[in-house]
């Protein structure tokens, strides 16, 4: 029984589920991407949502590749200077704003 167990390290539990996000910046997106396969972005009246994706954050650099290829379900491959690499297969986005008069 104590060779079934060599070599196996101690698994972490796997996060909470989280499916929805409103006011977010691609940066985290990718990490949530990452955690969880798929995320719902729902938002009351978009703003946020679009000012992020419009640059808010970054000084109007925009980040509409992230979303693109997260709506269509391209693989997503992040690299950046300040983080590991975070890679996604068959990420899921589903976009939903709903706008009250």
């Amino acid at each position: 029984m104590e060779g079934l167990l060599d070599g196996l390290d101690a698994t972490e539990p796997p996060p909470h589920p989280r499916l929805l996000i409103e006011d977010i910046t691609s940066e985290k997106l990718d990490a949530l991407l990452a955690d969880h396969g798929r995320i719902i972005a729902a938002s009351d009246e978009g703003a946020a949502f679009f000012e992020n994706l419009a640059g808010r954050y970054t000084r109007g650099s925009t980040a509409w590749d992230l979303f693109n290829k997260a709506h269509a379900a391209a693989d997503l491959v992040v690299d950046r200077k300040g983080s590991a690499p975070i890679i996604v297969f068959d990420p899921a986005l589903t976009i939903a704003i709903v706008a009250q008069p």
